[in-house]
């Protein structure tokens, strides 16, 4: 109780606000015996009025959706993250502190549902710039999202991948689970970390594989096809899972003639890059909305159907192509607005920020913004070097420059640059990788770019093979 209470009466700044999501207060109410994570035990006392005591010591509180508030008489306020565990509750400060509550002999504990977690309010103003063993789905694959671990998947050699979590301040590194010959990628995590779902690359037969509500998750996609499933996400209420399918398909014959006589020669096949934008409903398993589809024969030069993500604000998903970006109503699909991508000027170069083909979309906690990395107008954009942040609203963008003299770039071994914003956010992380003197590219490892200042940081203890980054969720 002794740590509990000092980190309780620590005074937090008043920079979160939670959005009430299906919470049920009711779930804490009664009496309970508490142990946290340094083996620590006391007794708290839920009241259904808002009331409480942590042993002889008062407090209110108030549970919206998964996130617990607590408030002393002094001021001072804490925030837990509540995910249920058999009869009792885990309420957790980040990744370094929990706390276990089981019920007192003769209380019945209530059903509270926990589902999806609230935005963190901007600390500035928008608008443009002056510039685990087990199989797949085992409960080792979840953990709380609240504090300030990001996790990311390392690719470890001999075929393995670790899926592993790193604390950017501490750099404390700790594996979460191992995939042995499963080439893990994309993670897609909800909020209050109840479903994890991973895209498995796979030559013949590519899966969504993971846990949702601590059931086993396997969606397998049809064989010999030629396809990739990229950038899976979880809507705010943790229906709804989206993702990019790349395949090709036959979009016509031609016939080919002599050059000189125009006799005919042969005929081949055509074949197209193909994307399509889709969601799957948790509830029925069946498909819930088409975001986005290629015409017959699909302009192969501009990529579409990039990194869709939904918003943990409201019911929209956001997805680009190269010179677009698009936001959608989550279950219906229909279109709500599409924003040319915007233009900016720097180093003498004045022109498109285009959404580089490998680059993932992030959404800012509040919901406000979006975030993608560029090349600039690269056709093919495989070092994209500018980080672009636009209003899913207005429109209104800025951008921030990788540092040159390093050669610093996103990168990911086998694309698909994945990037997140911090809880606060004020912070985004990504994978990135630099050339050395010898003109040898050097990653791909984590850094993270403070979005006020502009500085970047590496997350060196994170190690090389470092990639797919989720920090508040995705």
């Amino acid at each position: 109780m002794k740590t509990f209470m000092r980190i309780f009466r620590m005074a937090f700044s008043g920079l979160f606000l939670w959005s009430m999501v299906y919470g049920d207060p009711g779930g804490l109410t009664g009496q309970w015996q508490a142990r946290d994570s340094e083996g620590e035990s006391f007794r708290v006392v839920f009241q259904s009025d808002g009331t409480g005591k942590l042993d002889a010591e008062p407090f209110t509180y108030k549970m919206d959706g998964n996130i617990l508030t607590l408030n002393t008489g002094e001021g001072a306020q804490l925030i837990l993250t509540c995910q249920r565990q058999g009869n009792g509750w885990v309420l957790a400060m980040g990744d370094v502190y929990s706390i276990k509550l089981s019920p007192l002999s003769g209380q019945t504990p209530g059903t509270g549902r926990a589902l999806s977690q609230g935005a963190a309010n901007e600390n500035r103003k928008d608008g443009p710039s002056s510039s685990v063993s087990g199989q797949p789905g085992s409960r080792a694959v979840v953990s709380s999202l609240a504090g300030s671990g990001i996790r990311f998947v390392r690719e470890e050699g001999n075929g393995q991948f670790g899926w592993v979590q790193i604390n950017p301040q501490t750099s404390q590194v700790s594996l979460i689970r191992s995939f042995p010959d499963t080439y893990i990628c994309s993670p897609a995590i909800s909020g209050d970390g109840s479903v994890v779902i991973f895209a498995v690359r796979h030559p013949r037969q590519p899966h969504l594989i993971g846990e949702v509500n601590g059931q086993r998750f396997d969606l397998a996609f049809p064989p010999d096809q030629d396809m990739q499933v990229r950038h899976p996400t979880m809507s705010r209420d943790c229906k709804l899972l989206a993702f990019t399918i790349r395949s090709s398909k036959h979009v016509g014959n031609v016939d080919v003639h002599d050059w000189n006589t125009g006799a005919y020669d042969h005929t081949y096949m055509a074949v197209g890059t193909w994307y399509k934008v889709v969601s799957i409903n948790l509830n029925t398993g069946k498909q819930q909305a088409v975001y986005h589809d290629d015409d017959l024969v699909p302009d192969v030069m501009k990529k579409r159907g990039l990194g869709p993500v939904f918003s943990p604000v409201e019911d929209i998903l956001v997805y680009a192509d190269n010179l677009r970006i698009y936001v959608c109503d989550s279950y219906s699909g229909r279109n709500l607005r599409t924003f040319q991508a915007p233009t900016g000027s720097t180093g003498g170069w004045t022109g498109t920020m285009e959404v580089s083909e490998y680059s993932g979309l992030a959404f800012s906690p509040d919901g406000k913004m979006i975030a993608y990395l560029s090349q600039g107008q690269a056709d093919i954009a495989i070092s994209p070097d500018l980080i672009v942040l636009m209003d899913v609203r207005t429109g209104n963008s800025r951008f921030i420059r990788l540092p040159r003299q390093s050669n610093l770039s996103g990168c990911a071994r086998h694309g698909l640059i994945y990037l997140d914003f911090s809880l606060d956010g004020r912070q985004l992380v990504f994978s990135a990788s630099v050339m050395n003197q010898q003109r040898e590219i050097v990653g791909p490892f984590l850094c993270v770019v403070d979005l006020q200042t502009g500085s970047v940081s590496a997350l060196d203890a994170a190690g090389t093979g470092a990639s797919d980054p989720v920090w508040k969720g995705r």
